[in-house]
């Protein structure tokens, strides 16, 4: 953290911040820490397919599935953003869109 006092806007320390917080169970910091880095750099994918990944965890399937388009309209293979748009739209048992992200 001491590194990210002198340099905040470095993008490699705060998604490195971001993940260990995420790998801690530390949610809510490390979502705050995602969008963090998603402030700096908008196109930074592993963040938004973490982001994704960790607000579906957190129950706002919305949201995820905002971040998995976004994702998407960027990088159309991401298997991160297809896995995670996929298992949304089976739990709300809408087999059509997720046998679309799952093929």
């Amino acid at each position: 953290r001491r590194s990210l006092h002198r340099d905040p806007q470095n993008t490699s320390l705060l998604y490195g911040l971001a993940v260990s917080l995420h790998e801690a169970d530390r949610l809510e910091e490390a979502l705050r820490a995602y969008e963090d880095v998603l402030k700096v750099d908008s196109q930074f994918t592993s963040a938004r397919e973490n982001k994704a990944s960790l607000l579906k965890r957190l129950g706002r399937q919305h949201d995820a599935l905002a971040e998995c388009e976004a994702v998407l309209a960027v990088n159309p293979s991401s298997e991160v953003a297809l896995l995670v748009s996929g298992s949304i739209h089976a739990e709300w048992s809408d087999t059509d869109r997720a046998a679309e992200r799952f093929t």
